[in-house]
């Protein structure tokens, strides 16, 4: 299919045929030889529509680019996983993963709790692991050789929320709410953190870990009357919390993490998220102009939009692609190792940007966005308002920041 807007199929196939130079010059004989990617993401439970999203996502991008891979005797596969968002299954889908060594790639987790515990199970395995949503900072900081990440980092992205509490917002005093998932604590105490820097006042700092304390914390923000509510989490207790609050008649005004971004948000807290703010280190589909073809692909094969991080997923699984092309020099299908290797040296125009890894595998700029609900419906969750846009690269690194919005 050739498009005239964005990045096209055949741009992206192009990308991928660039890398065929590197591979053996006689095709193979014979039948393709069978290589899988995995996707690892909450297929059921909570995170069920952006972890189908991811996997969706992947499996439109084999469908679309993999068939270039056939002149190297490769004929790929997408077997998908679903781990629930749970770390005790996320292990136990990773074992099952790595026994499988036709499987040359993992594309996921999509949640930091269970990415951080599956991480050096595929190390031990050398099995490239590329995350398209886990922010956690300690997934790359660890240093492992086989793990990479697609999008920004948490302590980058609560530095983005406070200040823009403090400059954007003028506001002085937040409530700080996680849902005590490993995600949503680290993002807290990250934005807390930040807050040090920044002329701004916590006056409490606790968990949510179930809807059945919803009530009272509510109640607890009405009492101290803060600025904001910062709630770092997912998109369920998110709702909640705004439901409850708006219907109590909270006034503090609602900032969210990444993990709100998703159009499950209104699904479950409707008119009540009107006007709530949230940081993201994706965006819908719409911040990204040159994947509006995608977004129609997408559509066309599943009846449904993108989530956030869908994007991501995509590039995710070409950019595992490219490297398995990189990587079938001298033997058909590539070794593990190989695949790393070829993963690192990763240079790729995706539909989410450039896209280029730093020693740690992170990018080497990410993005991340500012954002306020507009949407009342679920299928218009890409019309929400992008008030700040920033590019910025991965602590440590220099680099310049790129800054867009109000």
């Amino acid at each position: 299919m050739i498009r005239t807007a964005g990045l096209g199929v055949c741009t992206l196939t192009f990308v991928l045929v660039c890398a065929l130079p590197h591979a053996p010059r006689a095709v193979q004989q014979g039948p393709p030889v069978r290589v899988r990617i995995a996707t690892q993401s909450p297929l059921s439970g909570r995170s069920k529509v952006q972890g189908e999203g991811l996997m969706l996502a992947v499996k439109l991008a084999v469908d679309q680019l993999g068939g270039v891979l056939s002149k190297l005797g490769l004929a790929v596969e997408v077997v998908s996983f679903d781990d629930r968002g749970e770390t005790a299954v996320g292990v136990d889908e990773a074992h099952r993963i790595v026994a499988d060594a036709g499987t040359l790639a993992v594309v996921g987790p999509m949640n930091s709790d269970v990415a951080l515990r599956v991480a050096g199970i595929y190390r031990d395995a050398d099995l490239a692991m590329i995350t398209p949503s886990s922010t956690h900072p300690a997934l790359t900081e660890r240093g492992l050789p086989n793990v990479f990440r697609m999008c920004g980092r948490d302590d980058v992205q609560t530095d983005v929320a406070a200040r823009f509490i403090e400059k954007s917002l003028r506001a002085k005093t937040v409530y700080v709410v996680h849902d005590a998932t490993t995600y949503g604590r680290a993002n807290a105490e990250a934005f807390r953190e930040a807050t040090r820097r920044r002329r701004l006042t916590i006056v409490a700092f606790e968990a949510v870990p179930n809807k059945a304390d919803v009530g009272r914390v509510v109640a607890a923000v009405s009492a101290n009357a803060p600025d904001v509510l910062y709630f770092a989490g997912g998109y369920e207790l998110a709702g909640s919390l705004l439901k409850e609050g708006r219907r109590s008649g909270m006034t503090a005004k609602f900032l969210g993490s990444d993990g709100v971004d998703s159009s499950a948000l209104l699904e479950g807290a409707g008119a009540a998220t009107e006007g709530a703010y949230f940081t993201s280190v994706a965006g819908a589909v719409s911040v990204h102009p040159q994947a509006r073809g995608f977004a129609y692909d997408y559509w066309k094969q599943f009846g449904k939009n993108p989530e956030p991080f869908a994007v991501q997923a995509f590039d995710a699984a070409a950019v595992v692609l490219q490297a398995l092309a990189k990587a079938s020099k001298g033997q058909v299908p590539p070794t593990r190792q190989a695949v790393i290797a070829a993963m690192r040296d990763t240079r790729y125009m995706g539909f989410s940007g450039p896209i280029a890894f730093d020693q740690r595998g992170d990018l080497r700029r990410a993005l991340y966005l500012v954002m306020k609900v507009t949407a009342t419906d679920p299928d218009d969750w890409g019309d929400n308002r992008e008030l700040k846009r920033f590019g910025i690269p991965p602590p440590g690194r220099k680099g310049r920041i790129v800054r867009r919005g109000e």
